[in-house]
């Protein structure tokens, strides 16, 4: 996405070495609190290039289950408790029609649906009308959202079975009748932090546990927000804190 090319433009700019297409397959802390990095790197011929990177200090940013994974050998208690953030998949379905197929619109960003209502929808935004200059005018796009901790089995059906599923919902309830001229499915498994009863407590066992590990920071979707601002605000606080220390 934009976001993402704008953040590698600048990085690189500000002589960062940046290795994408990379795999952390695990992380060790010696006792001279030297950071190890194991990384693996697929080659032109599919085979897995391994080596190992060291380091002062190491953001951890992902979900807490790939944290708690990788902290195994760090610190047991920590891995332990971030593994206890349970985790949603969804799908996102993109639908893009020609603005005279779909002449009015609420004024509105979007709309969640309750799950009692036992649809495939659990929410969709009007993308179009929520960012400026993101479509051209002849053009409207809306972002559907299927699964969920309520409604995984939706993400067990095919592209079209899912997309069709959508349509009949947005038909009654926007009054869609036109297809769209294309539509672009796209599943994360695995994706959306649960924030169950108790999660604060939780949080707050992680985040003590964290401090205790020096040179260690923890940023994602499972901690103190799901948004994008609430993870770059988590990200200036680690960069901030590792800088500091």
């Amino acid at each position: 996405g934009l976001l993402t090319a704008t953040l590698v433009e600048r990085l690189a700019t500000a002589h960062v070495e940046l290795r994408c297409g990379c795999k952390a397959s695990g992380i060790r802390r010696t006792t001279d609190s030297t950071w190890h990095v194991t990384m693996s790197e697929k080659s032109d011929r599919d085979s897995e290039r391994e080596e190992t990177l060291t380091a002062d200090a190491v953001v951890v940013a992902g979900p807490a289950w790939v944290a708690s994974a990788l902290l195994r050998d760090v610190d047991v208690t920590l891995s332990g408790l971030l593994a206890r953030i349970p985790y949603a998949g969804v799908a996102t379905i993109n639908l893009i029609f020609r603005r005279d197929q779909i002449p009015i619109l609420p004024s509105a960003a979007g709309f969640v649906v309750p799950a009692i209502e036992g649809r495939s929808l659990i929410a969709c935004t009007f993308s179009s009308q929520k960012w400026a200059d993101r479509t051209p005018d002849d053009l409207v796009v809306l972002r559907a959202f299927v699964g969920g901790a309520l409604h995984a089995h939706h993400l067990d059906r095919d592209d079209a079975t899912v997309v069709s599923a959508v349509m009949r919902d947005l038909h009654e309830l926007l009054q869609i009748h036109a297809e769209p001229v294309r539509s672009v499915v796209t599943r994360w498994p695995r994706a959306m932090a649960q924030y169950h009863v108790g999660h604060l407590a939780r949080l707050a066992e992680i985040r003590s546990a964290e401090v205790q590990v020096p040179g260690l920071a923890l940023v994602g979707n499972g901690y103190e927000g799901v948004g994008i601002p609430d993870i770059i605000g988590q990200a200036d606080f680690a960069a901030e804190r590792l800088a500091t220390a």
